[in-house]
């Protein structure tokens, strides 16, 4: 991992295409905020009796009536399609989702189960069901191969074709240590559907998705998944030795790696499913969507801010906390196009500064990469510096700091987090990082008051990046908030004021529900939404229980005084 931060810092800064591609890719991004629907999805005439449509459905904002008595008539059968948002298409984007209405912030999107689940640990079997995504205890009775948790298993991931299937080739697969690692299951149970000789209609939805397959051919991953997935399925004789077997299984590994969504499963484990319809979401830093995934890994996608008609639905492929050099990466690495969206045009990320260094020369002010992305510049002194000495001084420094890190001692991460500040800004990838990891870790320390005030700190810090880049609904802000509640009131304990700082307390932990309601109810978030709200009554029975008895004791004061003055 820390490897991955170098690397990114230090080299993927020169990440570039040719400027000729760079300009295409502008425009097509561009082109996103004015598509054109498509025609096919929006219907002139009314549904019910082909007569030219006027009246607007207000869940989806087409027009597919001709008259009220119709769309009453017509609305259970229209229930099924009516979503606000239409499918449009770009040569560059291929499709995406675009608002069909305005969409209020927090209105639900749509809702979607996986087309298909499996876990994936690259090298180890994690004992993940295969039907449910629980923790597995045994194999399937039938085909003898599938992990299972249990007679009774509520789950549907393991078809009856793919139990057939298994069970057919069973002899071959145990000979290879049954199916010896995670990573194999998810490509494999698409293969065995994808070469049915009649593949349903969701399956032919799956083999229209983007795979890239040409931008991967002859590269690294192509002679992988050559060389281990491809001779694999052969050995199990689920494929062929053709040539068209062979390109099956490449465009099948592609389509999952680029759209594929990281899910939990089992205990502790991670998984990834595909979602048809999420799978269409388009790309930016600062999405106008929400994902939340529950535990049966059904996905809610709601709007995290006001989207208005014609918008498109997007979402953020990459880690928020990342700077620009590595999203970008992970972007080209792993979904082929380079992003150009407001927060990676912008030098400072949007005023979040997370690829910002500080100045070398006036020590006060934050550099950045300028437009040409040649050279650093300092937003206050104007002092520019080359970019490759920048990344020659980096490249100096950065790695032995990071290697020498002991992320289980919060003395060392302490250490290395108060050197490399001098260096990078307040609020860049790096040093949010750091400060997560030193976080985490004081939370096993004694809490101290000298602990929990550098734990609210450091809580802090990351909570003011989260409010410039996920300012909306924000899983991630109502996590944050929650923890912060918890030091604060901890730190409650020893104030003088205890009653302003429980009130500080309630607001902060507020927020957090706020945040956190947007989760499913079954899922780990929105339990902590549930333990939140009974957090929430009593600190708030609290505090009236100590407004109430300052109020007696007023009271009391005021009597007294009155019988004094009698006297």
């Amino acid at each position: 991992m820390r490897c991955l931060f170098v690397q990114t810092l230090v080299k993927k800064m020169a990440l570039q295409k040719t400027s000729n591609e760079i300009i295409q890719t502008k425009i097509e991004m561009n082109n996103i905020q004015e598509p054109k629907l498509s025609t096919d999805k929006r219907p002139e005439n009314c549904l019910l009796c082909n007569e030219t449509a006027k009246t607007i459905c207000s869940s989806c904002g087409l027009k597919i009536y001709c008259s009220l008595q119709h769309m009453k008539e017509g609305q259970k059968s229209h229930r099924m399609d009516c979503k606000p948002f239409l499918i449009s298409n770009s040569k560059k984007l291929g499709r995406y989702l675009v608002a069909s209405r305005d969409i209020k912030k927090g209105e639900v999107i749509f809702k979607e189960n996986p087309l298909v689940f499996g876990p994936c640990d690259d090298y180890h079997v994690s004992m993940t069901c295969y039907s449910c995504g629980d923790a597995a205890n045994r194999r399937c009775h039938d085909c003898s191969v599938a992990l299972i948790c249990g007679k009774t298993c509520p789950g549907s991931f393991h078809s009856s074709l793919e139990c057939s299937t298994f069970k057919a080739i069973s002899d071959k697969v145990k000979n290879c240590g049954f199916l010896s690692a995670d990573k194999i299951v998810l490509p494999l149970r698409c293969i065995i559907h994808v070469k049915q000789e009649q593949p349903d209609g969701e399956w032919n939805r799956f083999l229209t998705l983007q795979s890239h397959k040409e931008e991967r051919r002859n590269t690294f991953i192509w002679h992988h998944n050559e060389n281990y997935f491809v001779k694999l399925f052969q050995s199990f004789g689920v494929i062929s030795q053709s040539d068209l077997d062979r390109e099956l299984v490449q465009e099948v590994l592609g389509i999952i790696d680029v759209n594929s969504f990281g899910v939990r499963c089992g205990v502790g484990g991670q998984g990834r499913a595909l979602y048809l319809q999420a799978s269409l979401m388009a790309h930016d830093c600062s999405p106008n969507c929400h994902l939340a995934v529950d535990d049966n890994f059904q996905m809610t996608v709601r709007a995290c801010q006001d989207i208005l008609k014609g918008d498109p639905i997007l979402y953020n492929y990459t880690n928020t906390l990342h700077s620009t050099a590595q999203r970008q990466e992970h972007l080209m690495d792993t979904k082929y196009f380079l992003c150009c969206c407001k927060r990676c045009e912008d030098p400072s990320e949007l005023g979040a500064h997370l690829s910002s260094l500080i100045c070398w020369h006036c020590r006060e002010g934050l550099m950045v990469v300028n437009e040409t992305k040649e050279a650093w510049i300092c937003q206050q002194c104007n002092r520019s510096f080359r970019k490759t000495g920048v990344e020659v001084i980096l490249n100096s420094i950065v790695p032995d700091e990071l290697d020498n890190l002991d992320e289980k001692d919060s003395d060392s991460v302490e250490l290395i987090l108060e050197k490399l500040s001098k260096v990078f800004a307040a609020n860049h990838s790096v040093i949010i990082d750091l400060k997560q990891q030193l976080a985490t870790k004081l939370r096993e320390c004694k809490q101290s008051v000298k602990v929990l005030q550098r734990r609210k700190a450091l809580v802090q810090d990351i909570l003011s990046v989260l409010e410039i880049i996920e300012p909306g609904i924000s899983r991630l802000r109502g996590l944050t908030l929650y923890e912060l509640h918890s030091i604060l009131l901890d730190l409650s304990q020893v104030e003088p004021n205890v009653l302003e700082a429980l009130k500080e307390c309630e607001a902060i932990l507020r927020e957090a529900v706020t945040l956190l309601l947007y989760e499913p109810a079954q899922s780990p978030e929105g339990r902590c939404a549930q333990q939140a709200l009974t957090q929430l009554k009593l600190i708030t029975d609290r505090i009236r229980q100590i407004e109430n008895s300052d109020k007696k004791q007023a009271k009391k004061q005021s009597k007294s005084k009155k019988k004094l003055k009698q006297t």
